[in-house]
């Protein structure tokens, strides 16, 4: 009866998220430049047929390893491409990772600490956000939690049996999906643990040597065949630029003070970035302090600590970095709120912040960015270029407010700059019209993105006379751009929306040096 009651529990927790964080993902356009480059991957790898080597616009991308592109690629085959399909893994991990910290809630301590743990979880706005995204981070943070709650079975409850394989199994799908971080992440906060609370028979219950088996089993085919294909350029990509790029931190006399400010920035984009899970912080961490002093407990907290430190320790700043944090920092929430939910007026009050912030969470993610982000005219403009251009033709970004490194990635090459960016606004202007003079003199044909206002400013008039515009649309401005809200407000009220549009938008023009 206990058994078919977790059942019914489990299915239900992950029905709620899976609905949860697929609602809108059909009508989304892709909101990231990494989120088009995996799922433009994955679509050639179904239509190429090459499941080995991942390939964007036809070019190998050696970009992280295999495991999300063939589960981007497996989903897109079987639904036919989209915009879901593509983000159906992370729409699916997601779901999985509110279940898995319901389970880490309950083994631990109780089943209310698991619902309310999983529930805060499902509110953290940058998990949400990431649960709907086709990047490979949420699969790799479902493998990393995976390993650590198997290890926190075999040490907290004793068991051994599979679960030391499992264990491993776990870190070798973390590796195939972002290398080596899917294992030293795990591996760092097991150490740090196991090393201040000994266990005795933790060792043999990890079954080491069988577990290294299976883990080189499951990763060593793909790796080995890249190498046989593609021979010395992928090993040099992997070590040099997914490895020790991504791992260089600060050095020297600086190391510390780089840590230090490492750690502050970690903390406040965390606090900022999770919210509203992290308004409960002040209080669950005082509460915990006083009240709990139990070995899972300081697991939970070092687990947080742990890996503020490993990001802090390598000057990591983008934000999906934070997202390893959110499983321990939602369990600590959870803790208090258990304990706590004795008390009806806190009861009401977490019940009232979790069904209105899920409301706004979906309501956000799910309706408002899908209608903001339906006419993305740089993605349409890029897509003309795509149509129309041949051979080896430059692609320039002439002003510096269109993102060169989303265009880069919509069209799969390597667009040129040809744009300053100058404090000096005369410096910056005679710059710039060098450098497009010079571009757009070419011989052979070339093409330019610019703003309707650089193009105007920048384009020398007898230049103009011999250059063509080829098309136009709208696409939103940069947060620098703004002016302020007032305007906005007085345009809304005023019902101009004609004139709400060029405060939020920028007309980008695409211009070619031939009309042909």
């Amino acid at each position: 009866m206990a058994l078919r009651k977790e059942i019914v529990t489990g299915i239900i927790i992950f029905s709620l998220a899976f609905i949860l964080f697929a609602i809108g993902t059909a009508y989304l356009g892709y909101s990231s430049p990494d989120e088009k480059r995996y799922a433009q991957s994955a679509q050639e790898m179904v239509e190429g047929g090459d499941w080995i080597t991942p390939h964007y616009h036809g070019r190998p991308r050696f970009q992280k390893p295999i495991l999300f592109y063939w589960l981007a690629a497996f989903s897109s085959s079987i639904l036919g491409g989209g915009w879901f399909a593509a983000r159906l893994p992370s729409i699916f991990f997601g779901a999985m990772m509110v279940f898995l910290v319901y389970l880490l809630g309950r083994d631990l301590y109780n089943r209310r600490t698991g619902l309310f743990s999983a529930a805060f979880l499902s509110i953290s706005t940058l998990f949400f956000a990431y649960t709907r995204l086709c990047t490979p981070d949420m699969t790799l943070l479902f493998f990393i939690t995976l390993s650590i709650y198997i290890f926190c079975r075999l040490y907290f409850l004793n068991l051994s049996g599979a679960n030391g394989l499992l264990f491993f199994l776990a870190l070798a799908l973390a590796a195939l999906t972002k290398g080596f971080a899917g294992i030293l992440i795990p591996l760092f906060i097991i150490g740090v643990f196991s090393a201040i609370f000994k266990k005795p028979g933790l060792i043999r219950r990890l079954n080491i040597p069988a577990g290294l088996i299976l883990f080189l089993f499951v990763i060593s085919p793909w790796f080995i065949a890249m190498y046989k294909i593609h021979g010395a350029a992928y090993i040099d990509h992997i070590w040099r630029v997914e490895t020790l790029g991504r791992l260089s931190g600060q050095g020297g006399a600086n190391m510390l003070l780089g840590v230090i400010k490492g750690i502050a920035r970690y903390l406040i984009m965390t606090i900022l970035l999770f919210l509203p899970t992290t308004a409960f912080l002040p209080w669950a961490t005082r509460h915990i302090a006083k009240e709990r002093r139990e070995a899972n407990t300081a697991f939970i907290i070092l687990w947080a600590l742990t890996v503020v430190l490993f990001f802090s320790l390598f000057g990591t700043r983008k934000a999906h970095y934070l997202l390893p944090i959110a499983p321990p920092l939602s369990l600590m929430i959870g803790i208090f709120a258990a304990d706590k939910s004795s008390d009806r007026r806190f009861l009401r009050f977490a019940q009232v912040i979790i069904v209105s912030s899920l409301f706004i969470l979906v309501t956000t993610f799910g309706s408002i960015i899908p209608a903001l982000n339906r006419d993305n005219g740089l993605l349409r403009l890029s897509d003309k270029i795509l149509l129309i251009r041949s051979g080896d033709e430059a692609v320039g970004i002439g002003s510096h407010f269109i993102s060169h490194n989303r265009v880069d990635s919509y069209l799969g090459i390597n667009v040129k700059k040809v744009n300053a960016d100058l404090k000096d606004p005369v410096s910056q202007a005679e710059r710039s019209r060098g450098l497009l003079s010079e571009f757009l003199e070419r011989d052979e044909r070339v093409f330019c993105l610019i703003i309707r206002d650089d193009y105007e400013v920048y384009i020398p008039k007898n230049l103009k006379g011999r250059t063509y515009i080829l098309d136009k649309a709208w696409y939103w401005k940069k947060p620098n751009q703004y002016t302020g809200i007032q305007p906005v407000v007085r345009a809304i009220i005023r019902g101009d929306s004609d004139g709400l549009k060029h405060l939020i938008k920028n007309e980008i023009y695409l211009i070619s040096n031939r009309d042909k």
